[in-house]
């Protein structure tokens, strides 16, 4: 739902009687991803989000043989970051705040597991990549759910492109990974 919250904060921005109107209708969605409360009847709290590893599996806690997997990071961090920014555009925030901080802990987790920096050695020497395609409870993979090349790796973890996107790629990794 990242991408029509992030749509709905857009709106809601430049459009108060929009926002005001679909208030509840975007909440829902919030709500669904990201709620903060244990006592929602309708909705799981953090259905997505592990606080112990600090980022999101993509199927929540569904497991495939490799475990729990996660593959666009970009994704995550997007949909937390439309979440702040709904937040914020309709002065909530409980909603905001939600959204830093799933935002915040989602982009560290990725520029350490994900966007691997060059002087830390968290993965086994064989894996040669500055890159991470699908990363699972119990292996990495430099690929994609729909490719192997290069290319998809690099492009599922920058896509959607937004303002927010410079947090997972400082200009150290840059320049290391895109030489």
């Amino acid at each position: 739902y990242g991408y029509f919250i992030y749509t709905a904060a857009v709106v809601a921005r430049y459009d108060p009687a929009w926002a005001k109107k679909y208030n509840e209708k975007v909440l829902m969605l919030v709500r669904d991803i990201a709620n903060p409360s244990p006592d929602d009847r309708y909705f799981t709290t953090f259905r997505y989000f592990d606080f112990f590893v600090g980022h999101s599996w993509a199927l929540g806690i569904y497991s495939d043989p490799n475990g729990k997997g996660q593959e666009s990071t970009s994704e995550a961090v997007n949909a937390w970051y439309g979440v702040y920014l709904y937040g914020q555009a309709t002065k909530q925030s409980l909603v905001s705040t939600i959204g830093e901080t799933l935002l915040l802990m989602e982009v560290h987790s990725t520029n350490y597991y994900w966007h691997v920096p060059q002087n830390i050695e968290i993965y086994p020497k064989g894996y040669n990549h500055l890159m991470v395609g699908i990363l699972h409870d119990l292996i990495i993979e430099f690929q994609t759910y729909f490719g192997a090349a290069g290319f998809f790796v690099h492009g599922i973890q920058l896509l959607p492109i937004t303002p927010v996107v410079h947090l997972m790629f400082p200009p150290y990794w840059v320049q290391d990974g895109y030489p």
